[in-house]
């Protein structure tokens, strides 16, 4: 096993904190598919799932300070959710419609995720309406010197919204302590990028209210770390909203409703040799023991946790 000196982007990070980002990165992973499996039993309404942005996802939420920083998700960000601290058995009761579901006690949608001890601060259905939000818990922040800052989060498809232009120009203007995620993974629902935008790079947009712009590769979870990482250090700072793009291609989403399988039964390949987990490993060299037993922890966890959620539920009918 290589020293943790030697994995570029590694800097400030231990050998167990790699190995945290690579567990929960599963666990997202583990999570939606289980949430996938029971849709497709018919216990679960739909599943909204973010297999292929686990490694933006957990890598953006990583630097952030549970319970402190307000987190202001969208329905995909399983990841997100897991590393600020919401269980497995959190998000499969949300998913079944339960009683014991944190967020609403199951009157929600599922994948609409809030916590107030954590500051997660729940999304509504419609595409991106919940940017004015984050930038006004900045403003509120702000306004009370507090060392807070927001995070928003929404797919290419949110930015096409008007909701997404008010909030970064505010965001601008007032120069708040939030950042801008967008988890570009090249279609909003159906719809390619190249019939929402005509640049290249929606980071670009970002000149246009003040304040930075970052691409960052979405499959690289050190790199998104990174970016991330500068951007909480910037807000914290005081110098303002901080716009980040990590794209993940090699992912093309499953689209709602989630699709028939192949013939065969199995389920789409999110992973390959490029995907988020597949880069981590190998840059890390675990396979041997590490990921192994990793990846034995996430999939126990999400599927006992699924299966005490299903029992949960059979007992409320009872």
């Amino acid at each position: 096993m290589v020293s943790v000196k030697e994995i570029t982007g590694a800097e400030g990070l231990s050998r167990d904190q790699l190995l945290d980002l690579y567990y929960k990165m599963l666990l997202a992973r583990t999570v939606g598919q289980r949430e996938r499996m029971l849709n497709r039993m018919g216990k679960g309404p739909f599943a909204v799932t973010g297999e292929g942005h686990e490694a933006l996802q957990v890598g953006t939420a990583y630097p952030l300070k549970p319970g402190h920083d307000w987190i202001v998700p969208y329905y995909r960000d399983i990841g997100v959710a897991l590393t600020i601290g919401q269980t497995p058995l959190d998000l499969l009761l949300a998913h079944l419609s339960r009683e014991g579901d944190i967020s609403s006690g199951g009157r929600n949608m599922p994948s609409h995720f809030s916590d107030p001890r954590l500051h997660i601060v729940s999304g509504s259905a419609p595409v991106a309406t919940h940017f004015p939000h984050a930038a006004g818990i900045a403003l509120a922040s702000k306004l009370r010197g507090l060392d807070e800052l927001s995070v928003c989060y929404t797919g290419d498809g949110g930015t096409s919204t008007g909701d997404c232009h008010e909030a970064m120009n505010f965001a601008g203007v007032h120069k708040l302590p939030v950042i801008f995620v967008i988890e570009n993974n090249q279609y909003a629902i159906s719809v390619h990028v190249r019939k929402q935008f005509a640049v290249e790079d929606i980071s670009i947009r970002a000149e246009g209210y003040g304040f930075p712009g970052v691409t960052v590769d979405g499959n690289d979870v050190l790199a998104v770390y990174a970016a991330m990482k500068e951007a909480v250090d910037r807000a914290r700072r005081g110098d303002g909203a901080t716009l980040i793009v990590p794209p993940c291609p090699a992912h093309q989403r499953r689209r709602r409703p989630p699709l028939p399988l192949p013939r065969g039964g199995r389920g789409m390949d999110w992973e390959g040799s490029v995907g988020p987990l597949s880069q981590l490993a190998q840059r890390k060299r675990c396979r041997r023991r590490g990921e192994a037993r990793l990846s034995a922890r996430a999939r126990r966890a999400g599927g006992r946790r699924g299966d005490g959620a299903s029992r949960e539920g059979a007992h409320a009918e009872a």
